[in-house]
Formats: structure tokens, C-alpha cells, sequence
């Protein structure tokens, strides 16, 4: 019978692949993505404030689907 990895495996090998930085989007900012689209992605230039502050007067989730997609390319491409 082969064992089975236990749960602080898991746990220790995702703090290790952060603590190497990872390309992860911070929880903070994921939350403000959702919550206030526009601020979310107010480093990211004018252009882009502007994309999704329009997205956002068309509603709501385009706006925050956006942020969150340009924050999160942001964070792989290591800029964040």
C-alpha cells in the first residue's frame, strides 16, 4: 500500500514555490480588483485606467474581470 502525500506537503511545497517568488497576484489586490476595478489597475497608465473604468460604467463585472486579468498578467510578467 503506497502512502499517501499528507496535506503539509502540500502546504509547505506552495509556501516554498511563494516564498521563491512566484508569479502570484496578491490577495489584496485581487479583492480590490473585485471591489473597485478602476483602482486595482491605477499603476498600470492612463489608457488602461481608462479601458477599464469604462468597462465598469458598462457594468460592473466587465470592469472587474478586466482588472483582474490585467493584474494577473501583470503579476506573471513579474511587473507587480
Amino acid at each position: 500500500m503506497a502512502a499517501q502525500p499528507s496535506l503539509n506537503g502540500y502546504v509547505y511545497r506552495y509556501v516554498e514555490t511563494i516564498a521563491k517568488g512566484a508569479n502570484t497576484m496578491g490577495c489584496g489586490r485581487a479583492i480590490l480588483c473585485i471591489i473597485l476595478p478602476p483602482l486595482a489597475v491605477l499603476d498600470r497608465g492612463c489608457g488602461t485606467v481608462l479601458i477599464v473604468f469604462a468597462l465598469t460604467l458598462a457594468g460592473w463585472g466587465p470592469g472587474a474581470i478586466a482588472a483582474l486579468i490585467l493584474n494577473y498578467m501583470a503579476a506573471k510578467d513579474g511587473k507587480l
